[in-house]
């Protein structure tokens, strides 16, 4: 089983040449290449921890940079840390796009926005997620004794539903449901609210290539519906709780 570490870059598009042969995806990424031109994207795995983040592996948050404008999959903490340290701003945060609620997930949320406001963010910072997205953020916020009137910015917050777009014209994602928190994961802990206990994955259409993050998933056949034309796929792969590489190789 293979997991990369935080700040593995990978680039792709018009200049994928230029990327250091040092980042592991590199070579995978070459085979992709096209000879037609295409916008540049970076690609930098911030977190890859699953819930168990060590000195050198964090929570799970994933940077796609496309041409000059920045995207968040996921938010597991440190990520207001992570962005400056492989060099962004974090004001420089066009949208975050979260998957589900899990703190592995979601746990940096709350420093990123405080962050912002603290550095002087004037542009929205649209927030899209499963359903409940909307509720949970305002409750985390709460929390934290932040109102949305604190914020010198607008915080747009999307409850996604499944195969509709969401983001710009440079990077659109459509979320696709799996079975992560399936109801009999859940057994004992019964939720308040059924109808927000869902986890989604992301097909990302950016730069000319479509790629498919998996999310936490709980069978295959949540990810394999998704993947029709992927060129990159960044799984999961935890063996105790989701799919090992082994098996979504097999797709």
């Amino acid at each position: 089983m293979y997991l990369p570490r935080a700040g593995i870059a990978i680039a792709w598009g018009t200049r994928a040449d230029q990327a250091s042969e040092a980042s592991p995806g590199i070579s995978f990424l070459r085979r992709l290449e096209r000879r037609d031109p295409l916008d540049t994207a970076r690609l930098v795995f911030l977190g890859t921890a699953s819930a168990s983040p060590l000195d050198d592996r964090f929570l799970t948050s994933i940077a796609i940079q496309a041409d000059d404008r920045l995207y968040l999959l996921d938010c597991g903490a440190p990520v207001s840390t992570l962005l400056r340290r492989y060099g962004w701003a974090p004001t420089q945060l066009s949208r975050l796009f979260l998957t589900h609620f899990h703190p592995d997930h979601s746990s940096g949320l709350m420093p990123i926005l405080v962050q912002q406001m603290m550095e002087g963010r004037r542009d929205p910072l649209p927030i899209a997620g499963p359903p409940g997205t909307s509720r949970r953020v305002q409750a985390l916020m709460e929390v934290g004794f932040l109102s949305p009137d604190d914020l010198p910015y607008v915080l747009p917050l999307e409850n996604a539903a499944i195969d509709v777009g969401y983001g710009d014209a440079d990077f659109e994602v459509r979320f696709f449901k799996t079975t992560h928190l399936a109801p009999e994961k859940l057994a004992g802990r019964a939720p308040t609210r059924s109808s927000e206990v869902v986890a989604y994955g992301m097909r990302i259409q950016t730069c000319g290539h479509q790629v498919v993050f998996s999310g936490d998933v709980g069978s295959i056949d949540d990810v394999e519906p998704a993947l029709e034309g992927c060129t990159l796929l960044i799984h999961e792969p935890v063996s105790y709780t989701h799919l090992t590489l082994p098996t979504i190789l097999r797709v």
